[in-house]
């Protein structure tokens, strides 16, 4: 390991102009907060088919879980996440809490430039 962190470091000086080794500068760590993670994935997942014109709204798609999530429409292939089941303490909670996160842009959800057409 040794022998390897040796080369890239020569390498590094070499080609970049960077004398310390990789491993002797300070880590950049940032934290994940989780549940905003799991909803801005699930928020940019429903979006998909919108993003590539498929559809104009994220429940007008057929595969799209959004109907169960955000309008309570039963369906077998969709088993809710505990962070969606955290969005409220009643099944239409839940929904409008869920709804909302398609309604307004986040920075936790999305950076895109587009905007989402009102539900």
């Amino acid at each position: 390991m040794r022998a390897a962190n040796d080369c890239y470091t020569r390498y590094m000086r070499d080609s970049h102009g960077i004398s310390s080794s990789p491993w002797e500068r300070g880590l950049e760590v940032s934290p994940v907060y989780v549940r905003r993670y799991v909803l801005g994935c699930m928020r940019y997942i429903e979006l998909n088919p919108v993003r590539a014109g498929v559809v104009h709204r994220p429940g007008d798609y057929r595969w799209s879980s959004f109907r169960a999530n955000a309008l309570g429409k039963e369906d077998d292939l969709v088993t809710a996440h505990p962070f969606y089941y955290a969005l409220g303490r009643s099944a239409a909670l839940r929904q409008a809490a869920y709804r909302a996160l398609f309604r307004r842009r986040t920075a936790w959800a999305t950076n895109l430039p587009w905007a989402v057409k009102p539900l």
